[in-house]
C-alpha cells in the first residue's frame, strides 16, 4: 500500500492506536473517546501488532428522475433487464496503468453510510474511485450496506499474483450487487408494500392482505420465517473470504454494530470481522432475528454510527475522511403523508449519530483555529479534514419503500447516479485531499452558534 499522506495539522494519530484495541473500550459512544491521545502508542503499526495478537470473535457455524413519484417509477421498473457484464474498463481501452494511476496516491479514509438497496450508489462511487486511482484507501467504517460495501471492497483490494487489485475490487462490488439483486428479498416485500401505500402509491397487491402480514412482522419478527435468514448472508458467503480478510493489514476496516443488551455501539475491526459481524450490521429489529457474537445480541450499526468515524482519529495516519452518504440530509418540502413523515423520521435517525460526531470534530477545529491549546497538547491532536459526497441530490426522488428494491434496472440506475457524483467530487476537490477541508461542518451540518467572544455575562 502506497504511504498514506501525512496530516496537515501534526498529527497525533500514531500515538493512540491502541486506545481503542484493548479490549476496554470497544462499547464507547464517540463522545466518550478522549480527542487528546495519551502518550506512549504508535499508531496503526501498534494496531497491527495487536491485531495478530488477537483472535476473531466466535461466529455461530445520472441524471437524476424529478422529485415525486419518478424516482419511484425507476424503482418500479424491472424483472426484464438483463445484467450487464462488469464494468471493469470502457471497451476499448487498455488495461495498463495511465499516468494518472502511476502517480503516487493520496491516502484517504472513507465512511461509508448504510441505507438498505440505496447502498447501490455508494457502490457507484466507490467504482468511480478505483476507476480513477489517484486516492489509497487506508481505512474504511461502515453500517448496515455500507458494511457490505466496505467488506467487498476490501477483500477486492487483497493481493493477488498479477491481478491489478483495484479492477479485482470493482469486479467484487458489481458481482456483489448482482448477487443481491439476484436473491431478491421476499423478506422485505412486505415493507416495500406498506411505504408504498403510506406514500400514497399503490401497489399492483392487495392493500389489505398486505397490510396484515406487515402488522405481524412490525409485532415481532421472531414468528415469521423470513426472519429467520437474511437473504444477504448466503450472497456474502459466497463473495467473501473471511479468513483471509481478517490476516490483511492492507486496509483497516471498522464496521458498527449496536449492542441489543447495553444500547452501546460497538466496532469490530478487520481482524474482528466473521459473516456474523457483517450481518449483525445489517440486521434492521423489525425485518431480522439479532445477531448473536459471543455472549451478546447485535442490531443494525446505523443506529449508533452511521458511520463510526471515530476510529480514524486513533487508528489510521491520514488525516483526510470522505464520507460518501446515502440518506439526505436536507428536504425542502414538509412531509405530510404518512409514508413521507416516516421517510424523514427514517433519515433523521440514521444521520443523528453522524452529526454528533461532526459535532465534536467542528470543536477540535475551533479549539486549534482559535489558539484554545497549549503547544504541548496540539502536537498530539489530530486535524482531521472532512470531505463528503452527499445524496440530497442524488437521491432526493426516492422513498423509504426503495430502500427494498432490489431490481437490477434500480440497482444499476443508482449506481451510475453515484459514478457522476463521484467524478464531480474528484474534478472539484482532489486537489484539496491533504491540504484542506471541503466541507464546512458549521455551515453545512450544524447550527451556527455564537462565537464565545459575543456571548454576555
Amino acid at each position: 500500500m502506497a504511504e498514506p499522506v501525512s496530516p496537515a495539522a501534526p498529527a497525533g494519530a500514531s500515538e493512540s492506536a491502541a486506545t481503542l484495541e484493548n479490549g476496554t473500550s470497544t462499547d464507547l459512544e464517540p463522545s466518550d473517546v478522549p480527542l487528546l491521545p495519551p502518550d506512549g502508542l504508535t499508531g496503526p503499526a501498534h494496531a497491527v501488532s495487536e491485531a495478530k495478537k488477537s483472535a476473531a470473535p466466535r461466529a455461530r457455524k445520472r441524471t437524476s428522475a424529478p422529485a415525486g413519484k419518478a424516482g419511484d417509477a425507476v424503482a418500479a421498473k424491472g424483472g426484464t433487464d438483463t445484467p450487464e457484464p462488469p464494468r471493469t474498463r470502457a471497451p476499448g481501452k487498455s488495461t495498463k496503468p495511465t499516468r494518472r494511476r502511476q502517480a503516487k496516491r493520496k491516502g484517504i479514509d472513507l465512511g461509508l453510510q448504510g441505507g438498505g438497496a440505496h447502498g447501490a450508489y455508494t457502490w457507484g462511487v466507490l467504482d468511480k474511485l478505483l476507476e480513477d486511482g489517484r486516492l489509497e484507501f487506508e481505512g474504511i467504517s461502515g453500517a448496515s450496506a455500507g458494511t457490505m460495501n466496505a467488506v467487498v471492497l476490501a477483500h477486492g483490494l487483497l493481493d493477488r499474483p498479477g491481478v491489478d487489485p483495484r479492477e479485482k475490487a470493482r469486479e467484487a462490488l458489481h458481482s456483489f450487487w448482482l448477487g443481491v439483486s439476484q436473491a431478491g428479498s421476499s423478506a422485505t416485500a412486505w415493507a416495500q408494500t406498506v411505504f408504498s401505500w403510506l406514500n400514497g402509491r399503490p401497489t399492483e397487491y392487495p392493500v389489505w392482505h398486505d397490510w396484515m402480514q406487515s402488522m405481524q412482522q412490525l409485532i415481532t419478527p421472531f414468528s415469521q420465517p423470513p426472519a429467520e435468514i437474511n437473504p444477504l448472508r448466503t450472497v456474502l458467503e459466497a463473495q467473501v473470504d473471511f479468513e483471509r480478510l481478517r490476516e490483511s493489514t492492507a486496509t483497516r476496516l471498522f464496521v458498527s454494530a449496536t449492542n441489543v443488551r447495553t444500547g452501546n455501539i460497538h466496532i469490530f475491526r478487520t481482524h474482528e470481522i466473521t459473516l456474523d459481524v457483517a450481518m449483525a450490521s445489517a440486521c434492521l429489529p423489525w425485518l431480522f432475528k439479532p445477531v448473536k457474537i459471543d455472549e451478546d445480541f447485535y442490531w443494525d450499526g446505523g443506529y449508533l454510527g452511521n458511520p463510526p468515524l471515530y476510529p480514524f482519529y486513533y487508528e489510521t495516519l491520514t488525516s483526510d475522511i470522505l464520507i460518501v452518504h446515502i440518506n439526505p440530509i436536507e428536504r425542502k418540502e414538509k412531509p405530510v403523508l404518512p409514508g413521507q413523515i416516516m421517510n424523514r423520521v427514517n433519515e433523521i435517525t440514521f444521520n443523528a449519530s453522524l452529526q454528533r460526531e461532526f459535532r465534536a470534530i467542528s470543536f477540535v477545529h475551533k479549539l486549534i483555529d482559535e489558539g484554545w491549546l497549549k503547544p504541548e497538547f496540539r502536537k498530539r491532536l489530530k486535524y482531521p479534514l472532512i470531505h463528503s459526497i452527499r445524496a440530497d441530490k442524488a437521491l432526493y426522488d426516492l422513498s423509504s419503500s426503495t430502500k427494498f428494491v432490489t431490481d437490477w434496472h434500480f440497482l444499476t440506475t443508482l449506481r451510475d447516479r453515484g459514478r457522476e457524483a463521484a467524478s464531480r467530487w474528484l474534478d472539484a476537490h482532489f486537489d484539496d485531499v491533504g491540504v484542506r477541508s471541503t466541507v464546512d461542518l458549521r455551515r453545512d451540518y450544524l447550527q451556527r452558534l455564537p462565537d464565545a467572544t459575543t456571548i454576555k455575562a
